[in-house]
């Protein structure tokens, strides 16, 4: 049952849909203690990875991080 809610999860993530992405990182982030407590370690380390790769992605890509570069 937790591995489909992460895969769906997961898949959503990947999607360029910018607020659809804000809902589902807090979702992953609501879900996230149910699993820890019934789910391995390394699942919940899966999920903390993909979303700090999608937050990562979304500051590279920033109007915010062009700036900083630029100045």
């Amino acid at each position: 049952m937790f591995q489909y809610f992460i895969t769906i999860f997961n898949n959503k993530v990947k999607e360029e849909n910018a607020t659809q992405n804000e809902l589902v990182i807090r979702a992953f982030g609501a879900f996230a203690a149910p699993c820890r407590s019934f789910m391995k370690q390394q699942d919940v380390l899966f999920m903390l990875t993909v979303v700090m790769q999608k937050a990562e992605d979304k500051f590279f890509r920033s109007e915010q991080f062009a700036h900083f570069i630029l100045h």
